[in-house]
């Protein structure tokens, strides 16, 4: 059995170049892997706060967190401040097509950037999200409570607005096959959206 090493409120694990990264809140702990999560070892964020949030993408493992500034590394062991512009609440960051996505829930104000987090940009929302999905050159944003989603073709810049099939739970969603599968938080059942010609399914 494999154990990470320290107790606490684990946020989120990120994968990439062969190393597994995740990060906690109320702290300044991160922790890695290289042997497929096998052994875990320990290492320190810039800053003690909550980190909600670790993407990787074009080289780098990116973490955020709605009490910190930000950070980034090459390596997921050795990190770096970058300033991450936003607001309270929790944050979620995706990556897809050179371009990271940081949302935060309860506002329809995100940041994107696509020179790795040395620069962001700040756009709003049609709706308020606070999750969002990768996908065949598509980004999606939604609520846990919401109808409403969004999606994204010119990465991140414009936004367009459809409906998932009801109001639910909706919690972590994956891109794979062509469809983007979000699940339901509330009990069995989840929801497709076909990202090629909109349908939708349970």
């Amino acid at each position: 059995m494999s154990t990470i090493p320290q107790s606490g409120a684990w946020s989120q694990v990120a994968y990439g170049n062969g190393t597994f990264v995740a990060v906690m809140a109320g702290s300044n702990i991160a922790a890695y892997s290289k042997d497929f999560g096998l052994t875990w070892n320990k290492t320190t964020l810039p800053q003690t706060g909550n980190w909600d949030t670790v993407a990787f993408g074009n080289g780098y493992f990116v973490a955020d967190g709605h009490t910190v500034n930000g950070a980034r590394s090459v390596d997921g062991i050795n990190w770096s401040e970058v300033l991450i512009p936003g607001s309270n609440g929790a944050r979620v960051l995706t990556y897809g097509n050179g371009t990271f996505l940081d949302t935060s829930n309860g506002r329809t104000m995100a940041h994107y950037s696509d020179d790795n987090c040395l620069t962001w940009n700040l756009i709003t929302l049609p709706k308020i999200a606070c999750h969002s999905i990768f996908g065949d050159g598509v980004f999606i944003a939604y609520k846990y409570n919401r109808k409403d989603y969004m999606i994204s073709t010119d990465n991140c810049r414009t936004w367009a607005e459809s409906q998932l099939p009801s109001s639910s739970t909706w919690q972590a969603g994956a891109y794979g096959s062509g469809k983007f599968v979000i699940g339901n938080g509330a009990g069995p059942g989840g929801c497709k959206i076909d990202c090629v010609n909109g349908n939708r399914g349970v």
